[in-house]
């Protein structure tokens, strides 16, 4: 069995595809004003800082000159309490977090990507695997697929696998690279197969596939230096334009040929963007002593996005961003690359963060497939069919999607043991969500596949049987 999570093989048959949600928040047409409530500092916590995340209650802090990553605890969200700090390579900057354990972290200077098993946090951090890419800055994950950006003008695609009950340890290969520009420091996924580029060096964005790691498009965009790009879902993308002050609204419907939808004017030099609800925040990479804004960009409007706030730091040099949500609690918290060794925390009112929804739905019955012809066995006495957003329930044992619609698996602790049949009886693709481990994926139009909720020692995973086409 294959399971889908962060330790399984990735499916390249195109029948089913678990992928990371790369930051993808639905625009959501609510206002609120962010508001600065608290600034502070750590023990030893001097020079400069990069990437941050935020994982089960704790914060992740790169201190980049220090060669480690500080960790916090969020018991009081507005008033982090620095607890330890463990070593990486030199340089640590930009992290991501994998299935709410691993810790992945790139250090440039070394020359290496490593991946810290966080089952202990604030006890320690077991560094349980690495892999060497020269002058690596950029990291995005897709599955267990990792793409490396390196300042030597290219990206890297490597197939990881995590330690887990039963198997012998980390390991990883290279599966091929493709040329880009110099001083790649944006790189995003969609979640639907599409890696988009951007570079400090130039003002092209590159659209590559992939799969074949081929470059499908590369087109100009503002002036010179784009450091962040993210997408705000698998066709829009906003990214940086430090040389003019913008964030752009880019419309990449049209793969090959992408189109400016509107610009927002920043502060100097905005650096990374965090979405949360319809609004975009990028802080301004400032020098050391200068004062630093984070600006807060109204996108409910993707083709006239509008900066509506810029809030003064505390900190200089803001470059990084983490963003952390419990309840009615919600705090960005904003890095300083220069001294005086501050984070700030604002204030954010909590949006449900979800994937976008496709812009059509195809509300289709099971009109495509019979369910007599499914050879399932005892499955057929109990189904249902849904053309609308739903979660699996603990008593399906088949359900009939339509095309459009969005799957929610959830936690499979709570359905050990459990068999589903899911369906696509529609005309279109539909996006099935691994809630629990924050992945997404595809079930295509007319296909099936045959899940079981699976507990392996502390894992519990959601684990591919079988997959089948659905008649004509």
């Amino acid at each position: 069995m294959s399971r889908l999570g962060p330790y399984n093989q990735r499916q390249i048959d195109g029948d089913f595809v678990l992928t990371e949600l790369q930051k993808i928040y639905g625009i959501l047409n609510e206002s609120y004003s962010p508001t600065l409530i608290n600034s502070f500092s750590w023990s030893e916590g001097t020079g400069v800082k990069a990437g941050m995340a935020v994982n089960n209650g704790w914060l992740y802090v790169c201190e980049y000159t220090k060669g480690s990553i500080a960790t916090f605890s969020l018991a009081d969200p507005t008033n982090p309490t620095f607890v330890r700090r463990f070593p990486t390579s030199i340089t640590p900057r930009n992290i991501l977090i994998l299935a709410g354990r691993y810790l992945v972290v790139s250090c440039p200077n070394d020359n290496v990507v490593e991946f810290y098993d966080l089952s202990n946090p604030g006890i320690d951090a077991n560094l349980v695997g690495s892999i060497a890419v020269t002058s690596c800055k950029a990291i995005a994950v897709e599955g267990n697929e990792i793409f490396i950006g390196s300042t030597a003008s290219k990206v890297e695609k490597w197939e990881f696998f995590l330690p887990s009950n039963g198997d012998l340890g980390f390991s990883a290969r290279k599966l091929g690279q493709v040329t880009v520009a110099v001083n790649n420091l944006g790189l995003a996924l969609n979640g639907s197969g599409i890696l988009a580029v951007s570079s400090l060096d130039n003002n092209q964005l590159q659209l590559i596939e992939t799969l074949t790691l081929n470059t499908i498009s590369t087109t100009g965009f503002g002036g010179v230096g784009h450091p962040w790009i993210v997408w705000i879902s698998r066709t829009q993308l906003l990214m940086t334009d430090r040389s003019n002050s913008r964030l752009h609204s880019i419309d990449c419907s049209d793969l090959s040929s992408p189109v400016l939808d509107g610009s927002a004017v920043t502060g100097t030099n905005p650096e990374e963007i965090l979405v949360i609800g319809n609004t975009a925040f990028t802080p301004e990479l400032t020098s050391s002593g200068d004062p630093s804004s984070l600006n807060c960009i109204d996108i409910s409007n993707m083709k006239n996005p509008t900066t509506f706030k810029r809030i003064l730091l505390s900190s200089t040099g803001g470059g990084f961003l983490a963003y952390y949500k419990e309840g009615d609690i919600g705090r960005l918290f904003v890095n300083g690359h220069s001294p005086p060794d501050l984070i700030d925390v604002i204030d954010v009112k909590p949006l449900e963060e979800k994937p976008l929804q496709p812009e059509i739905k195809e509300f289709v019955a099971g009109r495509f497939g019979s369910f007599a012809e499914l050879m399932v066995g005892s499955f057929l006495a109990n189904y249902r069919t849904s053309v609308e957003d739903t979660t699996i329930l603990k008593s399906d044992f088949v359900l009939r999607v339509g095309g459009g619609a969005e799957i929610t698996l959830p936690n499979p602790t709570n359905h050990n043991n459990q068999v589903i049949v899911l369906a696509n009886v529609g005309g279109s693709d539909s996006v099935v969500v691994n809630a629990f481990l924050g992945y997404s994926g595809t079930l295509a139009s007319n296909t099936s596949v045959v899940l079981m909720g699976s507990i392996y020692g502390s894992n519990a995973q959601w684990d591919r049987v079988a997959n089948f086409s659905l008649p004509a």
